[in-house]
């Protein structure tokens, strides 16, 4: 028997295929990582001052860029330059030595290495936007980058806000959930869980975030909706529930109805208005100063 197969339920329809589709200059960079090249999309800020603080926007398992297409108008007109990244295994990217995603175990690397990339091309301060699964690797860079190297130490103290849609919190509910939704047994359910771990190698102790909160716990906006069949909402509103007890600044919007990643199909205006205001308050102004 094979592992548990994580699906998205990601709402893309009509997206364009690149920045340029919504209007915006954009182009492709590269971004060294420990496994080679990886390309991302930069979209300068808008306005003649170029902004200090850098949005990296990092997708979530199954899907690509385009998943940060729905926000980055707002994030542009907020005067915001954003890096979408890749990481292994994504259609141009580098693969993994063994071909597997690590859910976040091993991808957190790829994105230490765009937040350098942000900081040696101007960046003074950094955003981390991620959905699903970009939300485990961005809380696992936020525990792991600072005892890596002193230059991603560097980096990752510069993390002004974090912002995550439909965040993976806890590998092991979700796969769970996954395995509910299929009618899986629970003692089918707990073998493709430990084949899961064999294959990949994965400790799920690390992913379960209620109880392992990352070491650097910048303030957090989290979007989650509570018909979401991809990832359960339950570790969202746990960690909230914690959040002050951990001095983790973080404020938290349900929405009703929404399923996986689908927050901003449900209320686009309403959506961008709480990004808005979060990141102007958190950023201190420095995005355009």
């Amino acid at each position: 028997m094979g592992e548990i197969e994580y699906s998205e339920h990601v709402v893309t329809a009509g997206l364009p295929d690149d920045p340029g589709g919504l209007g915006l200059e954009w182009r492709t960079v590269w971004v060294a990582t420990p496994l080679g090249d990886c390309p991302a999309w930069f979209v300068p800020a808008s306005g003649p001052a170029p902004g200090k603080t850098w949005v990296i926007a990092v997708h979530g398992r199954g899907v690509d860029r385009r998943e940060c297409l729905r926000i980055l108008p707002t994030l542009h007109r907020l005067g915001f330059p954003v890096l979408a990244i890749t990481y292994r295994n994504d259609l141009g990217a580098p693969a993994s030595p063994d071909g597997h995603y690590h859910l976040g175990d091993t991808e957190w690397l790829d994105l230490a290495s765009a937040a350098e990339y942000a900081r040696r091309n101007g960046a003074s301060g950094l955003v981390l936007y991620g959905w699903s699964m970009g939300a485990a690797i961005t809380s696992t860079y936020l525990d792991r980058a600072h005892d890596a190297s002193p230059t991603w130490a560097e980096d990752v103290a510069s993390v002004r806000a974090v912002v995550w849609d439909s965040p993976l919190l806890d590998w092991r509910a979700t796969l769970h959930l996954q395995a509910a939704a299929r009618r899986l047994p629970s003692p089918l359910t707990l073998l493709a869980t430990l084949v899961t771990k064999w294959r990949i190698g994965i400790d799920f102790d690390q992913f379960d975030m209620v109880r392992k909160p990352p070491s650097v716990r910048p303030p957090t906006l989290m979007f989650h909706g509570d018909a979401d069949t991809a990832v359960p909402v339950g570790p969202a509103r746990a960690l909230t529930s914690i959040a002050d007890g951990l001095d983790w600044p973080m404020r938290y919007r349900e929405v009703a109805g929404a399923e996986h990643t689908a927050a901003w199909n449900a209320d686009p205006p309403g959506y961008e208005a709480e990004v808005a205001e979060f990141l102007s308050k958190y950023t201190d102004g420095t995005m355009t100063g």
